[in-house]
C-alpha cells in the first residue's frame, strides 16, 4: 500500500473539492434534529490516535491516508485526530481561525468517509495554552482564552455542518491537567458546547476527564456531552522509562498485575490518614533487605514483628554524610531529601504480623521488600503510586510458591482487583447516569516488556467491552502502537511496508 500523506501540493487541490463536498451535500444528509446528549455510534469505537499534528514541530506534522485505509483493513471504525491549534490560526492572532489553514483538516475528514472511519477531532494544543510550559491555566482562568477556545469551535461546527455525527464528532481540548477543577472546568465545557450547538445543534461532543483525563467530571453529567478516560493507570507499567516522566528511567521492571502495596510511606509530618504501614503476615524467620528510594526531609524508619521494634533508626540526609546520593535541597533552604547508597537489612523472626513503618518525619520511598531464608529468596516489589487505597496487607504464602504474596483470603491479587481498586471507580456516577464513555487514550510504552503490556492491556479492554465502552490506542504507528513499535521483544511481521505486532493487533481484535 502506497503511504499518502499530506503534501503541501496536495492540500490546496483537496482542499477545493471537500470544500464543494460539503457545499454539495456529499458526507450525506444533515444529521436529524436531536438531542446530542442521547446520541450513540452505531458501533462501538475501537481505534487509535493520529499524532501527526499534536504539537507542531515535535510530531511529523502530517496525516496519512493510508493510516485510515490500514485501519478499516484490520477491522476498526475510529481515529481520534490530534491538532495544534497554530495549524489554522491566524498566525499573528491565536483567537481567530484562519479559514485557507483548513485545507489539510477538509481532507482528512474525508479520508474518513471514503474508508468508514469515524473522524473525532480534538483540539490536543488549544488555543490559550502556554506553547512554552504547556499549561492550560489560562483556559481556565483568563476569559479572552475562554472565549477563544468557544469562536474556533463554533467555526468548526459551522465549517463542518451538514456531517452526520456517524462520521465526525468533536472533542474540546486534551487532557485538563492540574489547573482544572470541577468549579472552573464546567463553564468552559457549558459555553463552549453552546457556542458548537448555536451553529450545529445535532453535533456530538465529548469532553476528556478531569487530572489529565483520569476523573470525571461529574457537573457534566447534566450537560450534552459524552466523557473521555485516559487509561494509564499504573504508569509504571504504562510508561516504563518514558523520557517524558520524571524518574521513569530508574524504574522497576514492570510486572502486571502489580502487587498492591504502595511503596511511598508517610511520617508524623502527614495526616494521619496517609499514614498507614506496610504489613505482611504469616513471615517465616529470615532476613530482610529494604530497598530503598527518596528519604524526605527526615524519616524515622521502624520495622516491628507482633508488636515488638526489631529496627527503630531516624535518617536525616544531610550532605555533610558520605552514606547520601542524589541529595537534593528542599524548599527553605535547610532540608535535604536524598537516597541511602546502601540498603537497609533486617533480621526478623517467625512472626503473624511483620509492619515497616514511619514514626517521625515526612516520607519515603520504599521500592521493594526481600525475603532471604535457607537460599531462598522472595521479592515484593512496592507501586509508586502514591494512593493509600491501594496498601493491602499481604500473607506470605512461603518461597515454593507460584505467587509468594497473596492477600489474606490466600489467593493472588489480579488486574481486576487493582482495577476494581484504583481511580476507574470514580466513573461509577457518570456509568449510573447513563452518560456516554469512552476510552480515549490508552496504551503501553514500547519498554514494558510484551507480555506484561498484553496482560494489563487485555484486562482493561475485556472490562470495556463488558461496559460497552469504545476506545482509541495512543497511536496506531509508534511506540504505544501496533505498527513500527521498536519494541526489541517482538517478532514482527511485514504489513504494506510496516511492521505489525501480530499479538497486538489480534488482542484489539477480540475486544
Amino acid at each position: 500500500m502506497k503511504s499518502t500523506c499530506s503534501t503541501r501540493s496536495t492540500r490546496l487541490i483537496s482542499a477545493v473539492l471537500v470544500a464543494l463536498a460539503f457545499s454539495v451535500g456529499a458526507f450525506g444528509d444533515a444529521s436529524p434534529a436531536c438531542n446530542p446528549a442521547a446520541w450513540r455510534p452505531r458501533e462501538r469505537w475501537r481505534g487509535f490516535n493520529l499524532e501527526g499534528k499534536a504539537i507542531k514541530g515535535k510530531f511529523s506534522g502530517e496525516w496519512c491516508e493510508s493510516d485510515l485505509a490500514m485501519m478499516h483493513e484490520l477491522g476498526f471504525n475510529f481515529a481520534r485526530i490530534m491538532i495544534d491549534h497554530r495549524y489554522w490560526c491566524k498566525d499573528d492572532d491565536w483567537t481567530q481561525p484562519d479559514p485557507p489553514k483548513f485545507g489539510p483538516i477538509d481532507e482528512v475528514i474525508a479520508w474518513g468517509k471514503k474508508h468508514q472511519i469515524h473522524i473525532q477531532i480534538c483540539f490536543s494544543f488549544p488555543p490559550g495554552i502556554d506553547v512554552v510550559t504547556k499549561s492550560k491555566k489560562a483556559l481556565f482562568t483568563d476569559p479572552v482564552a475562554h472565549r477563544a477556545l468557544a469562536t474556533h469551535w463554533a467555526y468548526f461546527a459551522r465549517r463542518y455542518k451538514g456531517i452526520p455525527n456517524d462520521e465526525l464528532s468533536f472533542n474540546l481540548f486534551n487532557e485538563p491537567e492540574q489547573n482544572g477543577t470541577e468549579e472552573n472546568y464546567a463553564p468552559l465545557i457549558q459555553d463552549t458546547t453552546a457556542a458548537i450547538h448555536a451553529e450545529d445543534p445535532a453535533r456530538f461532543v465529548v469532553i476528556d476527564g478531569l487530572e489529565w483525563g483520569r476523573n470525571p467530571e461529574l457537573a457534566a453529567i447534566r450537560m450534552p456531552v459524552g466523557q473521555s478516560h485516559h487509561a494509564y493507570v499504573p504508569m509504571t507499567v504504562t510508561s516504563y522509562k518514558a523520557s517524558w516522566i520524571s524518574g521513569a528511567k530508574d524504574w522497576d521492571v514492570p510486572i502486571w498485575p502489580p502487587y498492591p502495596v504502595s511503596g511511598p510511606i508517610f511520617g508524623a509530618r502527614k495526616p494521619a490518614t496517609h499514614r498507614a504501614p506496610i504489613v505482611i503476615r504469616d513471615v517465616p524467620a529470615c532476613e530482610l533487605t529494604l530497598r530503598t528510594g527518596v528519604f524526605n526531609r527526615e524519616v524515622e524508619l521502624v520495622v516491628e514483628a507482633d508488636g515488638k521494634a526489631l529496627f527503630a533508626r531516624h535518617y536525616v540526609p544531610s550532605p555533610k554524610e558520605s552514606c547520601w546520593t542524589n541529595l537534593v535541597l528542599r524548599p527553605g533552604g535547610t532540608e535535604w531529601g536524598g537516597c541511602l547508597k546502601e540498603p537497609v537489612r533486617v533480621g526478623v523472626p517467625a512472626c503473624e504480623r511483620l509492619a515497616v513503618r514511619m514514626g517521625r518525619g515526612d516520607w519515603l520511598e520504599l521500592k521493594a521488600l526481600e525475603f532471604v531464608a535457607g537460599g531462598q529468596k522472595a521479592s515484593l516489589p512496592l507501586s509508586s503510586e502514591w494512593s493509600t487505597p491501594l496498601r493491602r496487607e499481604m500473607r506470605f504464602a512461603g518461597f515454593g510458591a507460584s505467587c509468594p504474596f497473596a492477600t489474606l483470603d490466600g489467593r493472588p491479587y489480579t488486574g481486576d482487583d487493582y482495577l476494581d481498586a484504583c481511580k476507574n471507580a470514580a466513573w461509577k456516577p457518570v456509568f449510573d447516569a447513563g452518560q456516554f464513555v469512552m476510552v480515549g487514550e490508552f496504551g503501553v510504552y514500547n519498554k514494558t516488556p510484551h507480555d506484561v503490556a498484553l496482560r494489563w492491556m487485555e484486562d482493561n479492554l475485556r472490562r470495556w467491552k463488558k461496559k460497552g465502552i469504545g476506545w482509541a490506542l495512543w497511536n496506531f504507528r509508534g511506540p504505544f502502537g501496533i505498527l513500527d513499535s521498536t519494541r526489541e521483544d517482538v517478532q514482527y511481521e511485514d504489513f504494506h511496508g510496516h511492521k505489525l505486532d501480530r499479538k497486538m493487533l489480534e488482542l484489539l481484535q477480540r475486544y
